[in-house]
């Protein structure tokens, strides 16, 4: 029995391990197509690339063929001139060859005539002359006869050579006109292969194309930038927590996030909390800790899944109680690693790495924000803003319209990340934000996010001044104008600052 006993252990210590590798495995499976979603994306450049390419190259024999139709239009009339220039010689040809008939019987009659007399018009004549026997009117009859025989011989002489010199002009036109044919088989072969060229590249567009209608088949819209995207529009949003201090910068993946949110921390320091959802980044970071501000403020994104790099215990708690997920270092250790940067700015992770782990915790995130047509009229309540100036404490930063974003400096340097880019949101909130003292800590300053207040938003170069409103934490923050309206902004990322009231002023 004893026996049994431990072989039933072993096979349950078995069954155990292998469900643990399960386990593992699953928890492995990326959320939504990550991979996939890349590689339609890089489909999708290079198919259009290919497009543009093809429109070019259609264009081009699009281009030939017309110069094709213009330079066989233009031979084809000199084809006809060479032609009728070639039958106008022939038919002088032809008359003169008929006109050379007269003189030459003319010169065959007298030559038979002369032949069959033994040339008696020469003998009468010497002997007339010699003699003197003969009257004027026989001699002048004679000279006649001769006189006829010379211009006879004289014409003919003269028309040879007309003949020679037609024969001449027409080789000479029969050869050109002989080119011009040929160069309009050459112009007609040339369209030819324009044509075919063209339906070839036609062909191969109507191909591209189709392919790309695929591709776009599987775009969507994101919920939190309005923009098309072929990430899992079901996956659950991550908040990183950024470190944002001047020795943590350039931050890495701080322009890949679809909204990011400013915060006031001990200090008059400010901390970053990015959030993805349409796109990540890899790596991503630094990542500093949790504040009680982000339990409430991050409520309302449908449990997401929450990354810091740990918190006080009192902080750490409410995160615990709270809705958002917590996806940090305490239970997803591998997730995280340290880079050559001095502590504590140094602390980074990836965000597929986090989708992959977390796969089937969270939910997708609702709509922030109410989004425009590019094309769509601007508010009657709008006004011009070239940016803004806003202050947290020592914390100094400014937004300033660039024409296609509002580029961000901070504490007088632009703001890059660590690829260089100045970070350009495409719209800006001023969600002015009252603070109280944090529960987990009395030094922390906490955002009252649920409540209302004044609000700014700067979209498209313009302000529309108005006042958000949030009922709960579970509640979408809303945001409308002096008359009552929603207020929207651009498809693209937004940045939200929550500054004390009187912490921001128009430039």
């Amino acid at each position: 029995m004893q026996r049994n006993s431990r072989s039933r252990s072993v096979s349950n210590r078995g069954l155990l391990a292998l469900a643990s590798v399960i386990i593992a495995l699953l928890a492995m499976v990326p959320f939504g197509p990550t991979a996939s979603a890349q590689d339609s994306a890089g489909q999708l450049d290079q198919l259009k690339s290919k497009n543009r390419d093809l429109d070019n190259k259609i264009a081009a024999e699009d281009k030939n063929i017309a110069d094709a139709d213009a330079a066989i239009a233009s031979i084809a009339r000199g084809v006809q001139k060479a032609t009728v220039e070639l039958d106008l010689l022939a038919d002088k040809y032809a008359r003169v060859v008929d006109g050379r008939r007269e003189p030459a019987r003319t010169r065959v009659a007298f030559a038979i005539d002369a032949y069959v007399r033994g040339d008696p018009l020469l003998a009468s004549v010497l002997e007339d002359l010699l003699n003197a026997t003969s009257q004027t009117e026989d001699i002048a009859q004679r000279e006649m006869y001769r006189a006829v025989v010379a211009d006879a011989e004289r014409r003919l002489i003269a028309i040879d050579q007309q003949l020679r010199d037609l024969a001449g002009k027409v080789t000479a036109q029969q050869a050109a006109t002989k080119s011009v044919r040929d160069q309009l088989g050459a112009a007609q072969e040339k369209r030819r292969n324009a044509a075919e060229n063209r339906q070839k590249y036609a062909a191969d567009r109507a191909d591209v194309q189709r392919q790309i209608e695929e591709i776009n088949a599987r775009l969507t819209r994101s919920v939190l930038t309005g923009t098309a995207t072929f990430e899992d529009p079901n996956r659950p949003a991550i908040v990183i927590k950024i470190d944002n201090v001047d020795a943590a910068r350039p931050q890495v993946g701080i322009n890949q996030a679809d909204v990011v949110f400013e915060e006031e921390v001990e200090g008059g320091l400010t901390r970053l909390a990015a959030v993805f959802h349409s796109r990540g980044s890899d790596p991503v970071g630094p990542i500093r800790s949790v504040r009680t501000t982000d339990v409430h403020l991050f409520a309302n994104l449908n449990k997401p899944l929450f990354v810091s790099s740990g918190g006080n215990a009192g902080t750490r708690a409410e995160l615990l109680d709270s809705t958002l997920i917590d996806a940090g270092p305490t239970d997803y250790p591998a997730n995280f690693y340290r880079e050559d940067r001095t502590p504590p700015h140094n602390y980074f992770s990836r965000t597929s790495d986090i989708w992959s782990t977390a796969a089937g915790k969270g939910g997708r995130p609702p709509a922030l924000f109410s989004f425009r047509a590019a094309d769509a009229p601007r508010p009657a309540v709008a006004i011009d803003a070239s940016g803004v100036d806003i202050t947290f404490g020592s914390t100094r930063l400014s937004y300033v319209w660039n024409g296609k974003g509002w580029a961000r400096t901070q504490n007088n340097r632009s703001h890059v990340d660590a690829a260089g880019v100045q970070v350009a949101p495409t719209n800006v909130i001023v969600q002015f934000t009252q603070y109280g003292r944090s529960p987990a800590d009395e030094n922390s300053p906490e955002a009252i996010v649920n409540g209302s207040g004044e609000a700014w938003i700067f979209t498209a170069g313009y302000l529309v001044r108005g006042t958000w409103t949030r009922k709960s934490d579970a509640a979408v923050t809303s945001y409308t104008d002096e008359r009552g309206n929603p207020i929207s902004v651009l498809p693209g990322t937004t940045w939200v600052e929550l500054p004390r009231p009187g912490g921001a002023s128009l430039r």
